[in-house]
Formats: structure tokens, C-alpha cells, sequence
């Protein structure tokens, strides 16, 4: 009886492609949504630069509906709010509101969308200057809009008492 393996048919066969997959500086689509596999940098080289993940923890998706979910709240509020007498100091929602409500709703649920995708994108970037990850920045977006949705209760409900 033999022991021996039968012979790979690889061996000493170059397999590798020759093109070095880590030298591109972004990954394609196809690699973001169909290959997931990245949640954290796994060299330490990677985690001094920019690196791109496709995988996010539990509480950055939770921190990405509280945001949007305040935004629309802010949203109708200051649309309330307007209704009441107030005016909007941003000049970029005030154009949207002066074409109508819902190019308004949309414009500022657009934006809030589009911040939200570039910080998930972003989200082991490293601003050395600030010594802040990127994937932070959607909790202080959270916390600036419910500073935002509290100050504006309390307009409401001084217009309501």
C-alpha cells in the first residue's frame, strides 16, 4: 500500500496574477458589495494610511438611522417653525425652501444621505491632524442633530404654549 500523496499539480506552477491587488488606492464596486470581507485593517501599515472596509459594526448602522432620523425630524420641524414666523439662516436650505417643502425635505434628506455615505466609505480614515476616526463622526453628527431637534421642541413648544 502507498502513503505517498498523489503530486500536486501545482507545484512550482506560478499562480499569481503578477498584479498586486493592495497597490490600488480604491476598491472597485464589485469588491465593496459582492467580496465583504474587511472590518478592520489587518496590517499595521494599513492603519497608518487609508484604508477601506466593507463591513460595519452594529452601532454605526444604529448611529446611521439616528441620524437620518433626526434629519427628517429637523426637516419638518423647521418647516413648522417656518410656518410660524421663522426664518432659516442656512442659505443653502433657504434656496430649497423657496422653491417648495419638498425640494426642501429632499435636499436635506439628500445631503444628510450623501454625509452619512461618505463617512460609512471613510470609515477607518484617520485624521491625524484631529486625532479623530472617521467612523466618529457619526456620533457627533447624532449629537448635533438632536441639539438641533431639542432647540427646536423648544421653539414649538413655546409657539404651541
Amino acid at each position: 500500500m502507498n502513503d505517498t500523496p498523489p503530486p500536486n499539480p501545482y507545484d512550482g506552477m506560478e499562480r499569481r496574477s503578477g498584479r498586486d491587488r493592495r497597490q490600488r488606492k480604491l476598491p472597485s464596486l464589485r469588491d465593496m458589495l459582492v467580496y465583504r470581507r474587511r472590518r478592520q485593517p489587518r496590517r499595521q501599515d494599513d492603519r497608518r494610511r487609508f484604508a477601506l472596509m466593507d463591513q460595519y459594526g452594529t452601532s454605526i448602522g444604529v448611529a446611521c438611522i439616528i441620524v437620518l432620523l433626526l434629519s427628517v425630524t429637523d426637516a419638518f420641524l423647521t418647516l413648522f417653525l417656518l410656518g410660524h414666523g421663522a426664518v432659516e439662516i442656512n442659505p443653502v436650505m433657504a434656496y430649497f425652501i423657496e422653491i417648495n417643502e419638498y425640494a426642501f425635505i429632499w435636499a436635506k434628506y439628500g445631503l444628510t444621505v450623501v454625509s452619512v455615505f461618505i463617512v460609512l466609505i471613510l470609515n477607518y480614515a484617520f485624521m491625524r491632524k484631529f486625532r479623530l476616526h472617521a467612523r466618529h463622526l457619526l456620533n457627533y453628527f447624532a449629537l448635533i442633530f438632536a441639539l438641533i431637534v431639542v432647540w427646536e421642541l423648544y421653539l414649538v413648544m413655546r409657539i404651541v404654549v
